[in-house]
């Protein structure tokens, strides 16, 4: 499961850790309208860390109820978009994305080659 507590739940709590941060060294460049949707944005990961750790009895299974909860969230966390760059390097050093938030992927090494050409001659 793609929402699984084993393989989002640390990820998540890495981004929560380090708004409050970026929020603070960031204020004075965003304007009132972007502060405020970071600020929302901030609070969509918290929500979301919660519901992780509601599981307190150390199980890694989450119910129908949470998942609901988690889509929810999730949804609400894209609305805002990406988390800023400066956060994601922090978490995934190296982390490219591209102009819409997907990573960038080098599957074959070895380069700018572009799409279409190959560095195999």
């Amino acid at each position: 499961q793609l929402m699984s507590k084993e393989l989002m739940y640390e990820p998540m709590k890495q981004v929560a850790m380090q708004f409050p941060t970026w929020l603070q060294e960031h204020h004075s460049e965003l304007s009132a309208e972007e502060y405020a949707q970071r600020q929302e944005q901030y609070a969509c990961f918290q929500h979301i860390v919660k519901i992780y750790e509601r599981n307190n009895d150390g199980s890694t299974t989450t119910t129908t109820q949470q998942q609901q909860e988690l889509i929810h969230w999730m949804q609400k966390v894209q609305e805002y978009g990406q988390p800023p760059p400066e956060i994601i390097q922090t978490i995934a050093p190296g982390l490219e994305l591209d102009e819409e938030g997907v990573p960038k992927l080098n599957l074959f090494g070895g380069g700018d080659d572009g799409p279409g050409e190959c560095p195999v001659s």
